[in-house]
């Protein structure tokens, strides 16, 4: 894994995230839900303003875009989803206001 994204950029994103050092892939949370957002827009990524940290977690060269989202809340704990490729739906009835971790 780290040859293919190369080493600096893997020694970042385990710094950014707070992983641990070593297999720190193993420690990232497959096959669930995290969070959930409202996607409010997609622009092209030379119209968003980007923090140095953003720019080390994905494509930002020309003819890419960017989804803002809003209205972030984390999950109290992953809830296990089979997720697909694109935008997809999940049913409303997965979610209850107890499932969403209380924001500082």
């Amino acid at each position: 894994m780290i040859g293919d994204c190369g080493e600096e950029f893997a020694s970042a994103a385990v710094k950014a995230l707070g992983l641990p050092r070593g297999k720190w892939w193993e420690h990232l949370p497959f096959c669930c839900i995290l969070a959930t957002v409202n996607l409010s827009d997609c622009r092209e990524v030379f119209r968003v303003p980007l923090r140095p940290q953003e720019r080390l977690f994905g494509d930002y060269s020309p003819g890419r875009f960017a989804w803002i989202l809003e209205d972030i809340k984390p999950l109290k704990t992953p809830m296990p989803f089979r997720g697909r490729q694109g935008l997809f739906e999940v049913p409303d009835e997965l979610f209850v206001e107890e499932t969403h971790a209380k924001m500082p």
